[in-house]
């Protein structure tokens, strides 16, 4: 009995050590970018890695822009990568974007040129301040690494 348990034990163990939750993993990195005229953006990018197996990679970069330290909103741009080693390319790519009352936003365009995936906008204060362009880009290396 006891070496049923402990051979069931040992199966356990090795079955839960070879097993990883996709984007289990995950690595951020903040930037703050002086856009002029009070504008400012906090750039963070979030990597989320997935199965050690397989090559794409999951990534998100939210701007979060302020007008004197003011927020007026985020925009996300949310990409997944494939790579093999001596190519890499966009498999799929999104954007979100959230705005404070007073702000609008318009003309979202997705694009994807090889290893990178774009996101352009405009944001307009609905109250004369002006506006401002949006844009955010996400680049994979043919080895994966998301900068």
């Amino acid at each position: 009995m006891k070496r049923i348990v402990s051979l069931l034990t040992v199966l356990v163990l090795t079955c839960t050590m070879f097993s990883t939750p996709a984007f289990a993993y995950r690595h951020t990195e903040t930037t703050l970018i002086d856009l002029g005229n009070g504008l400012t953006a906090e750039q963070t990018i979030t990597v989320y890695d997935q199965d050690f197996r397989a090559s794409t990679k999951r990534a998100s970069a939210t701007m979060e822009y302020k007008n004197n330290g003011e927020k007026i909103g985020t925009v996300t741009l949310t990409a997944t990568f494939g790579y093999d080693g001596s190519d890499a390319w966009v498999v799929s790519a999104s954007g979100s974007h959230t705005l404070e009352s007073g702000w609008s936003y318009s003309g979202e365009r997705i694009s994807d040129s090889g290893g990178t995936a774009t996101l352009t906008a405009t944001i307009k204060s609905t109250k004369g301040l002006g506006q401002f362009p949006v844009d955010i880009s996400l680049t994979c290396s043919k080895n994966g690494d998301i900068s």
